[in-house]
């Protein structure tokens, strides 16, 4: 097999084949490299997260648009019933959306708390305290 085609990963599971299918097809075997791709773009952003440390979100966000174009365009070639070594790889990527789905909306509920005190802090400087339950401050 062309290692060009398939990273070792891929060629192993290839060569190692076993299941009740025929074995991948260079569209699949296309397919599984840009999820594998996928998957790193989505266990690094998981881990950055994680992690608490500064995200360029411009730069990530742009990396994925150009993975999810990719993943478009390579799962248009493929046959309609996909091998199960695509298939898994493919599950594989969904648990690891699942993962990262749950850390983004752990960062957006931490941001949407610092907005809130933020927000109710400039509110309670620019207040006179006229219509507060505390009433007006004494002049």
């Amino acid at each position: 097999m062309n290692e060009f085609l398939a990273p070792s990963s891929v060629q192993e599971d290839v060569e190692g084949f076993t299941g009740n299918d025929a074995p991948p097809s260079l569209a699949e075997i296309a397919f599984i490299r840009c999820v594998e791709r996928l998957e790193d773009l989505i266990d690094a952003e998981t881990q950055v997260l994680r992690s608490c440390a500064r995200i360029d979100f411009e730069a990530l966000n742009l990396r994925k648009t150009h993975a999810l174009l990719e993943f478009t365009r390579v799962a248009r070639n493929l046959p309609p019933r996909a091998s199960s070594l695509a298939q898994q790889r493919l599950n594989r990527l969904v648990e690891k959306l699942g993962s990262n789905t749950e850390a983004l909306q752990l960062h957006l509920h931490a941001m949407q708390e610092i907005t809130c005190l933020i927000v109710e802090s400039i509110r309670s400087d620019e207040s006179d305290g006229t219509y507060s339950r505390k009433g007006a401050p004494r002049r």
